[in-house]
């Protein structure tokens, strides 16, 4: 039995070791150490201009490296006879760790009805041909090295058949977590780093299509709009409003994120290489990491939104609030979209922003979300999220990836990250080769810097959660099944609490004068 608030999953994420405060960021692709509400902005202005003395010759120099790599790839695509292109830098950031135990991001598409691989095979040609151009052109890449940079290499010979695979049947979708998680992790040699597993589910004469794109490729809402969306039988129009931080910040503080960037990260970057070498020496992958993969039953979408309505919260606030309070773990990472509603390329346009939990967190759920939604608004109108996206760019541009491995590894491990990808406006009544879509969710990454993810997918009128996790954290999947179980019944209580309310009455400033009671504990057996 397993009681909401201390799942096993908490003991043992509170077990992990943990670090000085001060170290609360290790690197320059997370919110950075030493940058507190309480710094004087006249230390951080006078930092910044003392390190930007420094850092911009080296940025300077790192640019005028990569346009002599660029100038030599040309040459060399030219004499070879094949397209070659420099990888943009928010790609090159997952090909630190490619092909060696890195898990790529994951969909699973359940169909109502049975489906041949030859059927999806055709419509994965077509899809390409009357797609974007850039996402046919990069789905027909693999991965090489060039002068210490990574870049895009044509594959020789390139074959849907090689991309698109037939697995023997799994019983149910229960069992399909085990095969997803059994899945081989690397792509072969000279291959793009993407397939489609089609696996007949026998129990219920459906059928599983598993989508398995190296996250160097692009990210969820990327793969959704790249690819996933032009094999449906009918095409869809965005009506999602995705999280467009860098828009709305204007040039101005744009440009004061920028200014601000050396004292944001040179602490880490510059000032202390000898501890970041010695935790790289420490934090390594091993490739015998069994992964544990759970998905759970559908959630209303309606009662997220009712909780929404009566919180004023959003539903990534109501979901990260959940996952946050059933972990009690204190160190979690968020992804935050900054892909305009316009972009249907398949890229990176996300960055992870390192948080804590609430200080003093409440052990009653609605004082938790209220919190919780604070501390998140505030992060997420702060030039931080900026000024780390500008490093993102800047280091993975100018950086030869062996220094690039050297910045990434070496960055301080999270509890876990949390991720809500919007899949709605793909219609309730979406189907594929004629098959309604019955189910469709996100499985998240593993890489060094993410080892433990929670992902929520909302898709018709339905959310599913995910949760990927090191054996070493959650025993198997039955363990994940109740701790996605207990996340759901914390939003479920929630939602029976806040029902029949007007929309956007309960404030933090109200919920002193509300009759709070402590929720009962909750068995899920």
């Amino acid at each position: 039995m397993i009681f909401v608030g201390s799942p096993p999953f908490t003991r043992r994420l509170s077990s992990l070791p943990q670090q000085p405060e001060r170290e609360d960021a290790e690197g320059p692709l997370v919110a950075a150490g030493g940058c507190g509400h309480e710094m004087l902005w006249a230390w951080g202005v006078g930092r910044s201009l003392v390190t930007w003395v420094v850092l911009l010759p080296l940025v300077l120099g790192g640019l005028a490296l990569r346009v002599a790599v660029a100038v030599a790839l040309r040459a060399r695509a030219r004499a070879k006879g094949r397209r070659m292109r420099m990888m943009p830098a928010h790609d090159v950031i997952y090909c630190t760790e490619l092909n060696h135990h890195s898990e790529p991001v994951s969909l699973v598409m359940t169909l109502a009805g049975a489906v041949e691989a030859e059927g999806v095979k055709d419509r994965v040609v077509e899809a390409l041909e009357r797609g974007n151009p850039q996402v046919r052109e990069k789905l027909g890449m693999f991965v090489d090295d060039f002068l210490g940079f990574k870049i895009w290499c044509e594959e020789s010979d390139f074959s849907v058949d090689d991309h698109v695979l037939c697995l023997p049947p799994a019983r149910d979708e229960w069992e399909l977590d085990a095969v997803v998680a059994a899945l081989p992790s690397t792509t072969p040699e000279g291959r793009s780093p993407w397939c489609i597993y089609v696996v007949p589910l026998s129990s219920s004469a459906q059928t599983a299509l598993v989508f398995r794109f190296h996250h160097c490729l692009g990210d969820a809402q990327g793969i959704l709009r790249g690819l996933v969306r032009r094999l449906l039988d009918s095409d869809t129009s965005w009506t999602s409003k995705e999280n467009k931080v860098t828009s709305e910040l204007g040039l101005m503080r744009q440009l004061f994120a920028l200014f601000l960037l050396p004292s944001l990260t040179a602490d880490t970057v510059f000032l202390n290489p000898w501890r970041m070498a010695k935790k790289l020496t420490r934090r390594k992958l091993e490739p015998d990491h069994v992964q544990v993969l759970a998905h759970s039953e559908p959630i209303p979408l309606s009662t997220i939104s009712a909780v929404k309505r009566a919180t004023g919260a959003t539903v990534n606030d109501v979901f990260t609030a959940a996952v946050q309070h059933i972990l009690d773990a204190d160190r979690r990472a968020f992804v935050v979209s900054l892909r305009r509603n316009t972009d249907e390329t398949m890229s990176n346009v996300t960055t992870v922003k390192r948080s804590h939990a609430p200080s003093h967190p409440s052990p009653d759920s609605l004082r938790y979300l209220t919190d919780l939604k604070t501390t998140v608004d505030k992060e997420k109108s702060s030039v931080r999220i900026n000024a780390m996206y500008m490093a993102e760019t800047i280091y993975s541009t100018v950086t030869p990836i062996w220094l690039l491995k050297y910045l990434v590894h070496a960055i301080r491990s999270v509890d876990y990250t949390t991720s809500n990808v919007n899949a709605t406006y793909l219609g309730g009544q979406a189907r594929l080769l004629d098959k309604e879509i019955s189910a469709l969710y996100f499985i998240g990454p593993y890489n060094r810097f993410q080892e433990n993810f929670v992902m929520l997918t909302t898709f018709g009128n339905s959310g599913r959660l995910s949760l990927r996790a090191r054996q070493e954290v959650v025993k198997d999947a039955r363990e994940a099944k109740n701790i996605l179980n207990n996340i759901v019944k914390w939003i479920e209580d929630l939602h029976s609490r806040v029902q029949g309310r007007p929309p956007f009455l309960i404030r933090g400033s109200d919920l002193s004068q509300l009759a709070v009671d402590q929720l009962p504990k909750i068995v899920v057996v």
